[in-house]
């Protein structure tokens, strides 16, 4: 009898930590959207299907550097299927990118001040949409495993039945697993999954049940977190027509920090 009472308070204290630290996470996730745009990167897009035999092999893959121009993020392509683009879709693409910054360079200190608002205003809506999470589910700690050179606690999250606040919908219909840094308390890895179909745009698009999504962010220069992966695997039914497959993985590197100065700090590997 006495065991089973120190059981029952041990798993009650172990869903309190799990909480706690999920909600201290949320509060400080992605604080400093003014140094984010301070980096550069190169993203890799690839989507892939399965052979015969049910192996995966990238069915189109694409290569571009993405960088923040007067607030607003611009990515400019380089490649496509593993090969430089043809010399005139590199003109076009170079183009784009000497009207972005010339554009950029135009705007008057109130312009970027409202672009850079509406920015913010979009990051708010965000934090408050994982605010949410905090109340939307219950929490379990796994363990705390070394994710990229780094402490982690490993928390399971599943659906509270109770909740019914705001996107109830969308969170009953997902469960998943959340990395958090023991340093700092950043989330740095979400593994989602959903259980039940997903609707968007008014029924335009749904995800399937089973559909997994993985998204992961690396510590750079040991200053801001920045994406680092993201994999996408299941079905999806795009515009009411047939469904189809969905397999797609983007990878995140070469991240540089322009500075007003104009040097550059560069991290080979995309993680310090």
């Amino acid at each position: 009898m006495l065991y089973a009472f120190y059981l029952l308070l041990s798993v009650g204290l172990f869903a309190d930590d799990a909480r706690s630290i999920v909600v201290r996470s949320v509060n400080v996730t992605n604080l400093d959207p003014a140094l984010e745009r301070e980096y550069t990167y190169r993203v890799r897009s690839e989507e892939r299907e399965a052979d015969r035999i049910g192996n995966l092999r990238v069915k189109e893959s694409t290569v571009s550097d993405v960088l923040y121009l007067g607030g607003k993020r611009f990515a400019h392509k380089l490649e496509h299927n593993g090969k430089p683009l043809p010399e005139n879709e590199t003109r076009k693409q170079q183009a784009k990118l000497d009207k972005a910054a010339a554009d950029a360079n135009k705007l008057t200190p109130a312009e970027r001040a409202k672009r850079e608002a509406q920015t913010e205003k979009e990051r708010r809506e965000d934090r408050e949409r994982l605010k949410l999470i905090a109340e939307a589910y219950d929490f379990t700690l796994k363990g705390e495993p070394t994710l990229n050179g780094r402490q982690t606690w490993q928390i399971e999250a599943a659906p509270r039945a109770t909740y019914r606040g705001k996107h109830n919908g969308l969170f009953k219909r997902l469960k998943g697993t959340l990395w958090i840094d023991q340093q700092d308390y950043h989330l740095v890895r979400v593994e989602a999954e959903a259980l039940d179909t997903l609707s968007f745009g008014l029924f335009l698009a749904r995800i399937a049940p089973g559909t997994r999504v993985l998204f992961e962010l690396a510590r750079v220069n040991d200053e801001v977190w920045l994406p680092a992966r993201i994999e996408i695997a299941g079905s999806a039914r795009l515009a009411l027509v047939k469904k189809q497959n969905v397999d797609q993985v983007i990878t995140f590197s070469d991240f540089r920090r322009y500075r007003t100065e104009s040097r550059i700090t560069q991290v080979s590997d995309g993680q310090q």
